[in-house]
């Protein structure tokens, strides 16, 4: 007897909306850590405008991240993994961001 057609196999690997999650995540920080850089070997205005630059790449990755939310959600999909990494970003967008502005201002 052949029950195979009755089973729902899982896949063994990695569920791929995690690593699609963690791949936008690891390259949304590293944009901005790469502008920040950028910023701090700079001079001047340039260097005051992507250091303040960079915690907006992470913003524009969190924006990003949350329209894959709504989309996954409108799809029927696994949308919470998407919120998971929308709200990490947010996180890291305001501590970055609360870091930078008094390292700007005072010179």
């Amino acid at each position: 007897m052949d029950f195979d057609d009755d089973v729902d196999e899982q896949p063994s690997g990695p569920r791929p909306e995690l690593r699609e999650v963690g791949v936008h995540v690891a390259v949304t920080v590293l944009l901005a850590v790469l502008t920040a850089f950028v910023g701090l070997a700079s001079s001047g205005g340039l260097r005051d405008v992507l250091v303040l630059a960079a915690p907006g790449v992470v913003f524009v990755g969190a924006l990003a991240a949350a329209w894959r939310t709504y989309s996954c959600y409108r799809a029927d999909g696994r949308w919470q993994i998407w919120q998971g990494g929308m709200w990490f970003l947010m996180v890291i967008t305001l501590a970055w961001f609360f870091g930078a502005v008094p390292a700007v201002v005072q010179g």
